[in-house]
Order: structure tokens, then sequence, then C-alpha cells
């Protein structure tokens, strides 16, 4: 038998072991110590060459020297334990006068962590050395849990899980012991739902808060998981609007707005605290759900608001017309909508997107084309004298006047503007337009034209057609 530097083997001695066990609230164990004793007694023999009683004293004060030591020492008990193991207490007893003369008691108590524990469901093993845990689970129902469900995609229900789990740790002879180890562990069991809430394990979960809080060897690890039983990753709200005036100028204006507020995934949760932003976004949760937005009401069909019409009648309050005689939409003064508004706000670190689509009019398409507007513009060169200019160095500039003139030449433009809300793209240049340029030039007795350069220009509003002749005498 080994205790330290100390061997036993010659002394008479009796080890008994006692393990004691550490239980959660729900009665698992999750750890223990084991308690050796070692008691026994030192005999020295009549040696006429040495006092007996100087060499007990010298065994009992080297056994007694072991207490004063605060770490851990190798203990070897065949049969028993083998490994480090910590001394609590060291007692001697040299008994009564003359007995102590050739004869000493003495009793170490050592403690030694356990090798191994039963399984338990927070997968902790002895080698945690946990001697205190509980842990607790909620599922609260927000103010605002009760929130549409647009489709599986589109919504804001849901609830919030709540896990704590509060532990301490009293490591004995475990060099190796870390703390972080074990709240990494804990922390990736602290996300299960009690048995008693199991209809809520089948939801979805992201990720809503956590934390960790450390004291010594103690430690409390609080998460919040949002619960839904939904597939979208993003809370939706969705606005429609439809605003309509009535009488001589008609307008239309529908609108579809609303904020997207993204979830974080539940493995930025992971063993090692929180995972970065890069991994688990809640803004790119955001625009997954958008994506899906802005491709279901991008064209103002799918617009999908409730409407209320009025009655376009002299006076509304009239009720003696029989019912079906009058027709709702009149297609003459039904208004032209083009989109007319489109914004989309992000916001990365609260992973959100507003965004708003409108489409309105103020005209209707009939009456978009006698706004129409046509400018002409003619600019006529009568032929100028024509001089060339010599530059002599050291002279001066020698001017030659070459008795001829330049020939005439006929700038004409005609610019076409069409309306802010005209219903389709602008039409090609009109055949009238050729005819009017033919016109132009036979009003000014200008024939024997040749055309020199002819361009065309279009645009989103306009159509610039310029031409350019010169008169051949």
């Amino acid at each position: 038998m080994l205790v330290g530097s100390i061997d036993l083997s010659s002394a008479s001695v009796v080890a008994t072991s006692k393990y004691d066990y550490y239980k959660s609230d729900g009665g698992e164990i999750i750890g223990g110590v084991q308690t050796i004793t070692i008691s026994g007694s030192v005999v020295v023999g009549d040696d006429q060459s040495s006092i007996p009683g100087s060499l007990v004293m010298n065994q009992l004060q080297n056994i007694v020297k072991l207490g004063q030591d605060p770490k851990c020492i190798t203990v070897s008990i065949p049969g028993q334990y083998s490994g480090q193991a910590k001394i609590e207490n060291v007692t001697t007893n040299q008994g009564s006068d003359p007995a102590w003369i050739n004869k000493g008691e003495f009793s170490i108590e050592l403690k030694a962590p356990l090798q191994s524990i039963p399984t338990n469901s927070f997968n902790i093993t002895a080698q945690d050395s946990v001697t205190q845990i509980s842990r607790s689970s909620k599922i609260e129902f927000p103010e605002d849990h009760h929130g549409y469900l647009y489709d599986t995609n589109f919504h804001k229900t849901y609830v919030i899980q709540s896990n704590e789990t509060n532990f301490t740790c009293e490591p004995i002879c475990q060099p190796n012991f870390s703390l972080s180890n074990v709240i990494n562990k804990l922390s990736s069991n602290n996300n299960n739902i009690h048995p008693s809430l199991s209809r809520f394990s089948s939801y979805n979960k992201y990720g809503k808060t956590k934390s960790v809080q450390v004291s010594g060897n103690s430690a409390t690890i609080k998460t919040e998981y949002i619960l839904t039983p939904h597939n979208g990753k993003a809370f939706t709200d969705l606005n429609f609007s439809h605003n309509k005036s009535y009488g001589d100028s008609p307008s239309t204006k529908k609108i579809i707005s609303g904020t997207i507020t993204g979830l974080t995934d539940s493995n930025v949760f992971d063993a090692n605290g929180m995972t970065g932003t890069c991994v688990a976004s809640r803004l790119a949760n955001a625009e997954s759900v958008f994506s899906q937005i802005s491709s279901r009401f991008a064209n103002i069909s799918s617009w999908e608001g409730i409407e209320l019409e009025l009655l376009e009648l002299p006076n509304p309050f009239v009720n003696n017309i029989a019912p079906g005689c009058i027709s709702v939409n009149n297609t003459n003064k039904q208004p032209c909508i083009k989109p007319s508004l489109s914004t989309v706000a992000r916001s990365r670190t609260d992973g959100t997107i507003d965004f708003t689509f409108e489409w309105s009019t103020s005209e209707n398409c009939s009456s978009s084309n006698n706004r129409i507007s046509t400018d002409f513009t003619i600019d006529i060169i009568e032929p100028q004298p024509q001089f060339v200019e010599h530059v002599i160095p050291g002279y001066g500039t020698l001017i030659q006047n070459l008795n001829t003139r330049n020939a005439r030449r006929i700038n004409i433009q005609i610019v076409t503007t069409y309306p802010q809300d005209l219903c389709g793209p602008p039409p090609p240049i009109c055949e009238t337009d050729n005819d009017m340029i033919n016109e132009i030039l036979s009003k000014y007795n200008i024939t024997n034209a040749i055309l020199i350069k002819d361009t065309l220009t279009t645009s989103k509003r306009s159509i610039t057609k310029d031409q350019t002749y010169i008169q051949c005498n």
C-alpha cells in the first residue's frame, strides 16, 4: 500500500471506502466522490541500538506531513483504488504510557474522484465533477403571438421556449478539468423541451437569446428560442391599401407594404457559445422570404387586398333603381394603373426589410392620349460668303475672299412628348411626321434638296427626329 511517498506495506493497516453520490432534483446521479479511510499503527521492536520511541515518532511525523500538502498525491490501495487522491485529514495517537514507546496509531482520510457514474439526461460524466444541477423549461405566449397567418411562409404566429440550467462543479484531483467544457456540454443540451411540453417539440426552432453567467466553479445558462409551426424563416407584416377617387379626374392607387423580420437559425447557439452572423444571418432569412413576396406581388394583378367600390351614380341616395341595372365597372373610366413607387429598406443589424410597392395613376387611359404634344423646329441658314484666313507668322492674318457662297441649309426637328402615365410603351413615329416635313420643304420653296443627316432618338417619354438638308442651286 502506497500513500504518496510513504509505503505502508509493513504497517498494520485497514482501508475502508465509502461512496457519496450527488443527485439532481429528479433523482439522477450526476457525480460523487470516494472517501477512503486508512487506519493502522506503527510498531517498532526493542532494538538496543536505537531508542524505540524515537523511531515511532519519526514515522508518525512523516505521516503527519502528508496532511500539510494540499496537492493531490498518488495512492495505490490494492483492490480498492489506484490513482490521484487528496488527503482530507490525518490523526495520530501515541497511546498511554508506556505503550507509546513501541507503538503509534494513525488515521488517514482521502478523497478521490469517481471513475464513472450511471448515464443521465444531462449527459454528464464523472469527470465533469458536477455536485449540483437544476434545469427548468417553460413555454410563453407573448401578447403578439396570435399574429395572422397569411400562408405557411408569410406569418407571425409563435411561442417562446425558455430554458435555464444552473450547476456547480467541485473538481478533485483533476488537473485537466475545464469549466468551459462543462458549459459547452450543457449548452448543447439546454435546448430540449420538457416532456410535459412535448406538443411543441415538432415546431420549427429559431434562436432568440442566450446568456452564460459564471461565478467561480458555478454557472447559469439561459437560452430562449422562438417556436413556430410554419415554414417561413421570418415574421411578415403585410398591408394592402386601395385608394380610389371619383369625379372629373378619377385616380386609383394600390399599395402593398410591409415589414419582414428575419429569425436567427437555431444552430447559432452552438456548443462554443455563439457562431458569427455570417453563418446564420437574420437578414439572409428575411431576404429568402422577401424574394417570395417580390415574385408573388411584383404585378398589380396579384394584389390581394379587399376592394370596396362605390356605385358610380349621379345621386347615390336614390334607391329606386332596379337591382342589376347598373354596372359597377364602367370600362370607359377604368384607370390606367402603372408602377409609381418602389422602396426597399434593409437593416443588417436588426435583420429587417421594410418595403413598399405602389401602383397609381391620375388620369384615364383614354384621356392620356389627349396630352401628347408635338413640337416642330425649322432652322433655315441662308447662303453666306466664304472666306479663308491665312495666318502668317511675324506678319499677321491674311483674309482671302473665295468669291462664292455656301449652300442653303435647312435643319428640321420634330419632338413628340408623351404623358407620364402613358399606358404601354410610346408608339413609333407616325408617317404623318414625314408628311409634315415634305409640307415644310414645299412651303419654303425648298426643291432639289439633298438629305445629309437623318437621326431618330427615342426615350421613355419622347421621340425626337432630326433632319438636315442642303439645297442645290
